[in-house]
């Protein structure tokens, strides 16, 4: 790649303007993005592993805040942001496929589940979930996949409160539809009415 400019990098005011950076440089990456992403996509691999645009998106998220420093990031900080980045890949994946099979379960179309057997469930596709997030090859030590698989059980169990809100709402409504049918002078010995 060419040089971006010395007001690249030598402006502390630099703000990431297009016009403040050399042509070539600007051609050069137009290049490399047309390479990268052409319409015939070779499968990307990170750590010998293809991974999903989810994870690509990940891995990008976490390069940029360690390059938002004002110096250039030590090799030791590349290689923590590929490893947190990783694992943050991992979480999603596990994450999205809870939300996805919970909504299979218990989604806005489906019909109102027991209590219990939402509970059920839940635990099920939890441990399914976590089985996921420990069976992709992850970066980083176990240290640092605890700390995103407690984040990803902490999210899971915050997700599981919305569904059980919503499940409830099911009931109340499947009751105010029953409600006009229900003879009620049936109860009235129970209220000594």
């Amino acid at each position: 790649m060419p040089h971006p400019g010395l007001k690249v990098c030598t402006s502390p005011e630099f703000d990431g303007k297009l016009k403040d950076i050399e042509k070539d440089f600007k051609t050069y990456v137009q290049k490399f993005v047309e390479s990268t992403f052409t319409p015939v996509l070779s499968l990307k691999q990170i750590n010998g592993r293809e991974i999903t645009t989810l994870e690509l998106f990940e891995y990008f998220k976490a390069y940029c805040r360690v390059f938002e420093a004002d110096e250039l990031p030590e090799p030791k900080s590349m290689l923590m942001a590929t490893a947190e980045a990783n694992n943050l890949a991992a979480k999603a994946i596990s994450k999205e496929f809870y939300r996805h099979a919970m909504e299979q379960h218990c989604g806005g179309d489906r019909p109102y589940m027991h209590p219990q057997h939402l509970s059920a469930a839940n635990l099920q596709i939890q441990e399914e979930s976590i089985k996921k997030f420990q069976s992709i090859p992850k970066m980083g030590g176990d240290t640092l996949s605890l700390k995103y698989l407690d984040e990803l059980r902490q999210e899971m169990s915050e997700d599981f409160e919305g569904y059980v809100k919503h499940n409830d709402s099911k009931f109340l409504f499947t009751l105010c539809l029953y409600l006009p049918t229900i003879n009620f002078s049936h109860f009235y010995y129970l209220f000594d009415i």
